[in-house]
């Protein structure tokens, strides 16, 4: 692999070499030499469309297939996506603690070919920034679009369009969008879905405050905020953004907001409009997050949306007929089974019944919020009936109905969408296994010219090796042909015009071939065309260093009062109120190690409408807990420092957030936790955090980056952590890892307290032995008398 520094770029990108050959499984014989022989035959591919479907496993895709059978016949129907149907993809990372993909990851081997570890973004385990195939595409001289239902932000997209360490830093992505160049141009023509809180401050952006919003709008972007603005819009760039987060679900949105086909569609027919061709990415975001959540209608909500998407890309291939789509997802999510145990069938029901979903408007998320919404004396029956087909609604028993109810009336958010999500999976015999990603192979779907390249049993990394190579070998002839402003070099070829001299001071022209723009045009012409966007070039690179200069600037966290009693820890709502939307709230613990704060349901809904993180904070750890992973209703955070460790090269604390009395352990934002390091660092790059896996019994690696006697790390869930010092690819250091001791409460009780009672409990039965023995003794006396 060769090293190169890319024009436009600020950070080191790492490019593939030549793809020599390509694994085909089960599916079909093909090899790479196959492929390359019928490329003569094929016509070009002037565009790639190239569809992920977030957590679409094989049982998903199965699901909605049932979904949208016809009842009046025996077969069950072919979907959109099953006559395209061409094999199937791995999908497993390259992280030293898990080896079940996320997002990120998964995203990153499908966008730049390599594995690396979760978390990163368009990354290999050394934090090396790779080329994607859409900055390719964009340096052929193609259009490049992005869609997305998440935040446009997320891992996913951000994996094609950025590159950063963490996927939690999506401030940083959004400024990776804007910021990055690549020939002299920003590198996304068409950025359309969720998240205007990464890019503008009102909305909730915080590392800087850049409205980025309004400088796209500078560069000749359109920025539209609803669908009758999209379809209005006419400008060849835009940037969409239609919520703060990511979209509402197809079925919860109203008319306001696009549909991911209303998205794909205005993407192509903007897109199309190049001469060279375009690369566009699109992703169905949410079907993931509805799985997470074991929410059946939700996730079929969203793969009928994904599904429309689809054949709006597939119509304009089959139309243009130089168009690639390829398909796929980037992990399968819930571990989805159709067909369970039910309260009926407890040892299994053959069945996966489809009515009791389709009898849903709105998903449980959405009847939840709205019962919430109402208070303790919500009318639990008519909210459900509005939005429940009378012909399940009638199925559904007093017990379950009563369930809802009482969840209600302990205005507890989670236990009332627990509770409708439990009748739909009863009544229609859904199974979860998980609310994470499972580790199965995932579908693959293509069309189009050279779609037989993605046949057989693939990894998720040759997806990224197959474009780039498609790519290079259908390169359009126009990108050397459009220097052919030679001629215009040519023309100044008249002497008579003073221009001679400008030209010869113009000279300059040595520049152009210094900033190795010659490489990528090999022909001379080009510097020409590159000094077209020098004048731009040279405004905007000072404007790109100069504004991400505030990229390290932090917003200004407020520390509030804290009242403690008895490791009770509460805040005054009133100094809620004073503080900015979009700060942090910095509660500092100071030497107190176990502490349990108490939010009330005013205060949490205050924190979520302002947009205002938690920073929590005592001499040993921070943890900040961004406010999107707040429970709804009263909440508890417990803060516990365990019994420390020898081996452990900081305090060892146990972390958990309770809505009512359920603990919450998995979130969808990403947590960071900041832990001082008490022992010896020999290895600064082996000093990490770990977790504590209660289930399996033992240490787990968490990761993150040591400095100044601090070890940051993020994480998306809450448990046991301390640091360690171990090198993860050291067979010792792995087998020391795994005999390390559980975590074990009471750290304000020390060893030599266990010591005393030990010995207390000694002397007592000392004291009771020798009791026995003078009475044994004094009735022996007694009856020898």
């Amino acid at each position: 692999m060769i090293v190169v520094v890319k024009r436009g770029f600020t950070k080191k990108l790492v490019t593939l070499g030549v793809i020599s050959s390509l694994v085909i499984g089960s599916f079909a014989g093909l090899n790479q030499e196959t492929a390359k022989a019928n490329t003569a035959e094929t016509p070009e591919i002037k565009n790639v469309i190239f569809l992920i479907g977030d957590g679409m496993g094989p049982s998903t895709v199965t699901a909605h297939r049932y979904m949208m059978d016809n009842p009046d016949t025996k077969q069950i129907e072919l979907t959109e996506f099953d006559k395209y149907l061409v094999g199937m993809q791995t999908t497993y990372p390259d992280d030293p603690a898990q080896n079940i993909t996320d997002s990120a990851s998964a995203a990153t081997a499908m966008a730049s070919g390599i594995k690396t570890y979760n978390n990163a973004i368009g990354m290999d385990n050394e934090k090396n920034p790779y080329e994607t195939v859409l900055e390719q595409a964009k340096e052929d001289g193609k259009a490049t679009g992005l869609v997305a239902t998440s935040e446009v932000t997320h891992a996913t997209p951000a994996s094609y369009g950025a590159h950063d360490e963490s996927r939690r830093n999506m401030d940083a992505i959004a400024n990776d969008y804007f910021d990055e160049l690549v020939n002299g141009n920003h590198k996304i023509d068409v950025i359309l879905g969720g998240g205007s809180k990464n890019f503008v401050p009102e909305d909730g952006r915080k590392i800087d405050n850049r409205n980025l919003a309004e400088e796209f709008q500078k560069k000749g972007y359109s920025y539209v905020t609803n669908k009758d603005e999209l379809m209005k819009d006419e400008n060849g760039q835009v940037l969409g953004l239609f919520a703060k987060g990511g979209l509402p679900k197809m079925i919860d949105r109203d008319d306001s907001i696009p549909s991911l086909e209303d998205m794909t569609s205005a993407a192509i027919e903007r897109l199309s409009k190049d001469e060279q061709g375009f690369f566009l990415m699109v992703e169905g975001s949410q079907i993931d997050w509805a799985e997470h959540d074991n929410d059946i209608v939700g996730t079929m909500s969203e793969m009928n949306d994904f599904e429309q998407a689809f054949k709006a890309a597939i119509d304009f291939a089959k139309q243009d007929e130089h168009t690639l789509v390829v398909t796929t997802a980037d992990h399968a999510t819930g571990g989805l089974s159709l067909g369970a145990n039910t309260k009926a069938k407890p040892n299994g029901d053959y069945n996966f019944h489809v009515n009791p979903i389709q009898a849903f408007s709105k998903t449980p998320d959405y009847i939840a919020a709205e019962i919430y919404a109402a208070g303790a004396g919500a009318d639990v029956v008519g909210i459900m009936q509005k939005h429940i087909d009378s012909s399940f609604y009638n199925q559904i028993t007093n017990e379950e109905i009563q369930a809802v109810k009482d969840a209600a009336a302990a205005t507890d958010g989670i236990a009332i969408d627990n509770a409708i999500e439990a009748i739909v999976n009863d009544h229609s015999v859904t199974g979860w296994t998980t609310g994470g990603h499972t580790g199965e192979d995932v579908p693959v779907y293509a069309f189009g010219p050279q779609s037989d390249r993605f046949a057989g049993l693939i990894d998720n990394t040759d997806q990224a090796k197959i474009i780039f190579q498609l790519l290079e070998e259908n390169k359009m002839p126009e990108t050397p042909e459009v220097p052919e402003n030679p001629e215009t070099p040519e023309v100044p070829e008249n002497p008579e015009t003073p221009e001679v001299p400008e030209t010869p001071e113009v000279p300059e022209n040595p520049e152009t071939p210094e900033v190795p723009e010659n490489p990528e045009t090999p022909e001379t012409p080009n510097p020409e065309t590159p000094e077209v966007p020098e004048n731009p070039e040279n405004p905007e690179n000072p404007e790109t260093p100069e504004t991400p200069g505030d990229e390290t600037e932090q917003p200004k966290p407020q520390e509030l009062k804290v009242t403690m009693k008895n490791g009770k820890a509460t805040i005054d709502t009133e100094d809620l109120k004073s503080l900015e939307d979009g700060s942090t709230a910095v509660l500092d613990f100071k030497d107190v190690y176990n502490v349990e704060l108490s939010l009330s349901k005013d205060q949490i809904e205050l924190l979520k409408a302002k947009n205002i993180d938690l920073h929590m904070k005592n001499k040993d750890v921070k943890v900040n807990v961004p406010f999107e992973n707040l429970p709804e209703g009263d909440v508890k955070i417990k803060v516990e420092r365990m019994k420390d460790i020898d081996d452990a090269l900081s305090a060892v604390y146990d972390f958990t957030i309770f809505a009512g009395d359920k603990a919450v352990h998995q979130f969808k934002e990403e947590m960071t936790l900041e832990f001082n390091v008490t022992g010896e660092v020999e290895k600064e790059e082996d000093a990490k955090l770990f977790y504590y896996n209660e289930e399996d019994k033992k240490w787990e690696l968490v990761g993150g980056e040591y400095k100044n006697g601090v070890v940051t790390a993020g994480t998306d869930h809450f448990s046991s952590f301390a640091v360690f010092e171990l090198e993860m690819d050291n067979a010792k250091d792995v087998d020391k890892l795994k005999k390390l001791p559980a975590t074990e409460g009471g750290y304000g009780l020390p060893q030599t307290a266990t010591n005393v009672f030990n010995l207390l409990g000694l002397g007592i039965v000392v004291l009771l032995a020798a009791g026995a023995i003078f009475f044994y003794q004094r009735r022996k006396t007694k009856l020898n008398v």
